[in-house]
């Protein structure tokens, strides 16, 4: 098939994208950091309830530190940042200003709205034991983060989703408060080291894909 050269662009940062392992400890400018930020806000999120929160990890103790509770893994250290993707917990436990805030948000003065959006949203949440309500909440980060990889590879840059960590001993070192937040995911960002020594695997466009 032919592609247009917006097309070709778009696969050739997807084929340029892979999970780097270790970084080369340079600095991505500020005006493309700022790019993958934004990318990550404008990613989508259940209800558009946009529960994700990022933490940006600059400092080089705290790098070193959660280096150490991510099974010593290069990425941490080798990046030029290290976001941490937390979710939030509190907020979403009905009644909820929060939940309150962003519905109102969208609907303004639309009261019928309103009420039918939150009724819709509440029942979602109050289905929900309190474990499901960690997971659904936690599983939203990984829209933003692929939203972010995705755009930092059209830069050049390389990423790698991180979930070998261990989660209490992050957030004791972030000093979150797991009732309110829990982190998710870890994405260090940078320009790898090296290139990839093996080629980008994948399944056959036809294995993959069926059109019914």
């Amino acid at each position: 098939m032919q592609y247009t050269t917006i097309q070709n662009q778009i696969l050739e940062a997807m084929r340029f994208r892979y999970a780097c392992k270790e970084f080369n400890g340079a600095k991505i400018p500020q005006e493309d950091l700022e790019v993958i930020l934004q990318a990550g806000l404008l990613a989508p999120s259940s209800f558009g309830l946009e529960h994700t929160r990022l933490l940006v990890v600059q400092d080089t103790e705290v790098k070193k530190t959660l280096q150490e509770a991510s099974f010593n893994q290069k990425q941490i250290t080798t990046s030029s940042e290290v976001v941490v993707f937390v979710g939030l917990i509190g907020a979403l436990r009905t009644p909820s200003n929060y939940i309150d805030t962003m519905i109102r948000r969208k609907t303004g003065k639309d009261e019928a709205q309103y009420q039918a959006y939150k009724k819709a949203i509440e029942s979602k949440i109050n289905s929900l034991s309190d474990v499901e309500l960690i997971h659904w909440s936690l599983k939203q980060s990984y829209l933003m983060a692929q939203a972010m990889m995705d755009a930092a590879a059209f830069l050049g840059i390389d990423s790698c989703p991180m979930e070998g960590f261990d989660k209490k001993a992050v957030e004791r070192i972030l000093g979150i408060d797991s009732f309110r937040e829990q982190v998710s995911l870890i994405v260090p960002f940078g320009y790898r080291k090296a290139q990839p020594t093996q080629p980008k695997i994948r399944l056959n466009y036809d294995e993959l894909i069926k059109f019914i």
